[in-house]
């Protein structure tokens, strides 16, 4: 009779930590859920504003093209004035560096995005198609070293 007793006492601890075990799984699939639905927005709103990135890096470059155009029509004036020449100029050479502050710094943000990519092994081409048109859009000439060197990818 004694063992018995033993018996149901320990099938009754073993009983105890199952519901436990299974309570305890049972807040840790919750909070999992929790953090991916977290995740998922700070996914998508990064990818938002990558995107807003992107499309500004357009406009600057746009604004750009608008300056060269006005530059010719201004140098195609007679009339034209010695100081409105240096204005557009100086005009020219704040948006290259705009542009080039703006690359630069999306340019080291996509960097440490895609280690983190490579590091959980997620498929990072989207990355690499934002950075191929970051380097297709900086002027060279407007861009310094250190923009240039956090334009290539840094993968290890």
């Amino acid at each position: 009779m004694m063992r018995g007793g033993a018996d149901e006492a320990q099938m009754s601890k073993i009983q105890e930590s199952l519901k436990q075990t299974l309570k305890s799984q049972s807040t840790n699939k919750n909070s999992m859920k929790q953090y991916s639905e977290v995740n998922k927005k700070l996914a998508n709103g990064l990818e938002v504003s990558l995107n807003v990135i992107v499309d500004l890096s357009k406009i600057l470059k746009n604004y750009h093209v608008f300056l060269d155009e006005i530059q010719d029509l201004l140098g195609s004036m007679d009339t034209m004035y010695a100081d409105d020449a240096d204005s557009i100029d100086e005009l020219k050479k704040l948006t290259d560096k705009a542009i080039s502050k703006l690359n630069s710094s999306f340019g080291e943000q996509l960097d440490d995005i895609a280690k983190t990519y490579k590091k959980n092994n997620m498929d990072s081409s989207q990355l690499d198609d934002l950075k191929k048109f970051l380097n297709e859009n900086v002027d060279p000439d407007a861009a310094d070293e250190k923009s240039r060197k956090s334009l290539s990818f840094q993968t290890s």
